[in-house]
C-alpha cells in the first residue's frame, strides 16, 4: 500500500528494509566471497604519443603562425605548399608524429608542440592558426623553430636577443607537460 512505501522513506524503516533485503542474499548465497576487495593502488597513466601511429610527416611552419602537418604522399602529389599571400615559411621537414617542435615567437616566448597535435592537412592548404592549439597573442610571429626528437640530452639552445644578449639553455628546460600555453 501506498502508506507503506512511504513509510520506508523515513531513515528506520529505509535501514530495516535494507537489513532484511542483504539478510535474504546472504541466507540465498551462503558462499565465501571469492574476489579480493583491495584499495586502488597504481594510477594509470596515459601517453598520448603511443596512441598514434608513428609515421614519417611533411611539417610546415610559417611566420604568420600557420603550421600544417602533411602526409608525405601529399606533399609530394604537390607542387608547391599552401600558404598565405605574404607570409613566409619559417621552417619546412620532414619529421615523426613522435617528434616534437619547439616553435619561438618575436616575444622572446616558445610553444612546445607535439607532432602528433598538428592538425593535418593537404600539402597544398595553408594549415591550421597556432592559436587552435597554443594560447599565443594575435601580433605574435614565429621567428625560428627547432626539432626535438629526445629531451634527455646535454644538448642547449642559444638564444640572441636584438639588443645582443645571449642566453643559452639546456634542451631538457624546454619540456612542457601543460602545452597548450606558450
Amino acid at each position: 500500500s501506498l502508506v507503506n512505501k512511504l513509510a520506508i522513506l523515513t531513515d528506520k524503516e529505509l535501514e530495516k528494509v535494507i537489513i532484511d533485503e542483504l539478510t535474504e542474499i546472504k541466507e540465498k548465497y551462503p558462499y565465501n566471497r571469492k574476489t579480493e576487495v583491495k584499495e586502488f593502488q597504481q594510477k594509470i597513466v596515459i601517453n598520448e604519443a603511443e596512441l598514434f601511429i608513428h609515421e614519417q610527416v611533411r611539417v610546415q611552419v610559417t611566420r604568420d603562425n600557420y603550421f600544417k602537418r602533411s602526409s608525405l604522399r601529399s606533399y609530394q602529389a604537390s607542387e608547391g605548399a599552401g600558404i598565405k599571400e605574404n607570409d613566409v615559411t619559417i621552417f619546412n621537414e620532414e619529421l615523426n608524429t613522435n617528434d616534437t617542435l619547439l616553435l619561438f615567437t618575436d616575444k622572446g616566448r616558445y610553444a612546445y608542440v607535439p607532432v602528433f597535435e598538428i592538425d593535418e592537412a593537404k600539402w597544398k592548404e595553408t594549415g591550421s592558426h597556432l592559436s587552435s592549439t597554443v594560447k599565443i597573442a594575435g601580433d605574435e610571429k614565429i621567428v625560428g623553430a627547432i626539432v626535438c626528437r629526445d629531451f634527455n640530452t646535454h644538448a642547449y639552445v642559444v638564444s640572441v636577443s636584438e639588443k645582443g644578449m645571449i642566453k643559452r639553455t639546456l634542451i631538457s628546460d624546454f619540456v612542457l607537460t601543460r602545452y597548450n600555453k606558450p
